[in-house]
């Protein structure tokens, strides 16, 4: 991905709620929590895909924490 795609991902990932920081290609955070991606090695539908995991893992600590 370069580095328009990863601005336009963090555009449409807001708009379901999912926070992104980035530097460049990097993916550095993911609703507030570290994270180490590097998004120039995927594709755009990898990386979404990707990032859907990690929230999904985010929310079943959530839930075992409630």
């Amino acid at each position: 991905m370069s580095e328009v795609q990863v601005q336009k991902l963090v555009q449409v990932a807001a708009q379901f709620g999912v926070q992104l920081k980035v530097a460049g290609t990097r993916i550095i955070k993911i609703n507030h929590q570290d994270a180490e991606l590097d998004a120039a090695t995927y594709m755009p539908d990898q990386m979404i895909e990707l990032i859907m995991k990690i929230v999904g893992v985010q929310m079943q600590a959530a839930y075992i924490r409630a």
